[in-house]
């Protein structure tokens, strides 16, 4: 069945990479749309460590609903970190899935199956589904809201993550497209399993931004300085402050 399940899934991304299958694949039943997104990010954080991540996703949408294909590397480092959990790990993972659009597009549904290509779990089937979605509301006087969340069963892990992130800030200075942006910040992360702390925890603090966005090119990068509380499971401070730098883009 694995054995299936792994030709069944390179196959489909060696079909539809060629050439010809790129052409065509976005004309079937009429009315689907190809896109394509890289998106990379590398983050800082004194509670975590260093990470980064780069993704390609090829897809086809019709109105709501979407397919796609997708290529990820992902890569950590937690050593000298307060986890308990040490450990360097770098994992690339091809998969495969469906989304379907909510009204506004801001947030969507999806199901996915991937499988590991190389890393600890070199081999390892990742079926995935969850919700995913953020808002940003702009008001008078430069104020802005942004909110962003993620609800996601993870068949590896056996486990749900759940992440609900708002920023209320202020915008400092804005050219065109760019802006520079100051605000206090609220993370909670959750999981279904609740026996890490990294992935149980409350967060409050402030932070500064910088975003530029000129389709079809984005760029962010921040700096926060959070004080944390893990509400549950293993790890090495309860109650900890993580200053955090991250920057991400794409196109």
């Amino acid at each position: 069945m694995k054995f299936i399940r792994i030709i069944c899934l390179l196959g489909i991304f060696g079909v539809l990479l060629t050439p010809h299958s790129v052409q065509a694949v976005p004309n079937i039943g009429d009315g689907y749309k190809q896109f394509d997104q890289l998106y990379l990010d590398a983050t800082a954080s004194s509670l975590t460590g260093l990470s980064a991540t780069q993704m390609f996703t090829l897809g086809w949408r019709k109105e709501q609903q979407a397919f796609y294909l997708q290529v990820m590397n992902a890569w950590s480092d937690t050593l000298g970190t307060s986890s308990l959990y040490q450990y360097t790990s770098q994992g690339i993972t091809l998969s495969g899935g469906i989304r379907y659009y909510l009204p506004g597009d801001a947030w969507y549904v999806f199901a996915s199956e991937g499988i590991l290509v190389c890393g600890p779990y070199a081999g390892s089937f990742d079926p995935r589904v969850g919700l995913v979605g953020s808002n940003e509301w702009n008001f008078a006087r430069g104020k802005v809201i942004d909110l962003y969340s993620d609800c996601t069963y993870v068949n590896l892990y056996q486990d749900t993550y759940f992440t609900l992130r708002i920023r209320d800030g202020k915008i400092l200075s804005q050219h065109g497209n760019s802006r520079i942006w100051a605000y206090a910040i609220g993370n909670l992360q959750a999981d279904s399993a609740g026996s890490n702390g990294l992935s149980n925890r409350i967060e409050a603090g402030i932070g500064l931004g910088y975003r530029t966005y000129e389709a079809p090119f984005g760029l962010s990068a921040t700096l926060d300085f959070r004080l944390g509380d893990s509400f549950r499971g293993a790890i090495a401070h309860r109650h900890y402050s993580n200053p955090m730098f991250v920057i991400s883009g794409g196109f």
